[in-house]
């Protein structure tokens, strides 16, 4: 590798590469120009070569650079023996788009610990397609991350030592988990009931953004915040419906409320919380009733100074 010369202003037609083993220009190679690289071949094993390169064009061959290199020793012949395949290969989903994959080498020991040189190349893609990625690594399990929610994926597994690897092993499939929606529901409001103001009646926007079907909804209330969530009280509805009535509610009290989804694989985010206060009880007349303040006893004391005072 070699830059362009100093003197930019002169034209250079290509480049005269030579090399001989402790002589220069047993062999020579013309390279065009705007090349700045070439690879000399077929060499011998630790042996010091010359190495000399000039530029060219029309008028000549400008002055000789030369250099020398030693080549390294030739690496030991590896064993003739063949790979063999990785086997046992499994897939487990761990969320919705991760999937742990491992297996088995049978020419390890029985502790399956890699004391070598040799990696393991993880192709996959999914299934159906033949647009495949690749994961390198150097133990017997690794976590296949960025994958697509409820989707299903075919892996297979090769060993790879020096020049050598192993054919691929049989392939298997499994599919990542649904992922859960990545919003909660939207723009809760709660209201009372006109017929009756100890029943509340909710209305919610389902998520904005969604992976997979909603199986339905989750209205949790209370009167008491601090309580944990699997304290509140539950009414569920259905995926398609995004209202719902909560009756039998105390009077005069503070209720509070939230929704949250529910798909195949649990429970997504919670909503804004929103309160109400529930109005006065409503008799079997449906009349309102007033809020006993004044007990009976009470007014026939008041009652009775009345009539004291006016002796």
């Amino acid at each position: 590798m070699w830059g362009p010369p100093v003197h930019q202003e002169i034209k250079v037609r290509s480049y005269i590469l030579g090399w001989g083993k402790g002589i220069p220009d047993e062999d020579t190679a013309e390279i065009e120009e705007r090349i700045r690289q070439f690879e000399i071949t077929n060499l011998e094993p630790n042996s010091e070569y010359v190495i000399s390169l000039r530029a060219r064009n029309s008028i000549g061959d400008g002055a000789p650079k030369y250099d020398t290199v030693r080549t390294r020793e030739d690496a030991p012949i590896e064993a003739p023996t063949p790979l063999e395949v990785p086997v046992g290969l499994r897939a487990i989903p761990m969320s919705g788009t991760s999937i742990v994959v491992y297996w088995t080498d049978t020419t390890l020991s029985k502790s399956q610990h890699v004391s070598d040189n040799r990696h393991y190349v993880v192709r996959y893609s999914q299934n159906g397609s033949n647009r495949y990625r690749y994961h390198n690594t150097t133990v017997l399990s690794c976590m296949i991350v960025d994958l697509r929610p409820n989707t299903q994926y075919e892996f297979a597994v090769k060993v790879v030592k020096g020049h050598r690897q192993s054919a691929w092993s049989m392939s298997v499939l499994n599919s990542t988990q649904q992922a859960s929606p990545v919003s909660p529901p939207r723009d809760l409001q709660v209201t009372f009931d006109p017929r009756n103001p100890l029943t509340a009646i909710l209305s919610w926007l389902s998520p904005r953004h969604v992976v997979g079907s909603i199986a339905g909804y989750q209205v949790l209330y209370t009167t008491d915040t601090n309580k944990r969530d699997r304290d509140w009280n539950i009414e569920s509805t259905s995926g398609e419906q995004t209202s719902a009535e909560i009756i039998n509610l105390e009077p005069h009290t503070i209720y509070y409320f939230k929704v949250q989804t529910r798909h195949s694989k649990g429970l997504g985010p919670f909503s804004a919380m929103v309160s109400l206060k529930t109005g006065a009880e409503v008799d079997s007349s449906e009349n309102l009733t007033l809020k006993k303040s004044i007990s009976s006893e009470l007014l026939y004391v008041i009652y009775g100074f009345g009539v004291m005072g006016v002796f």
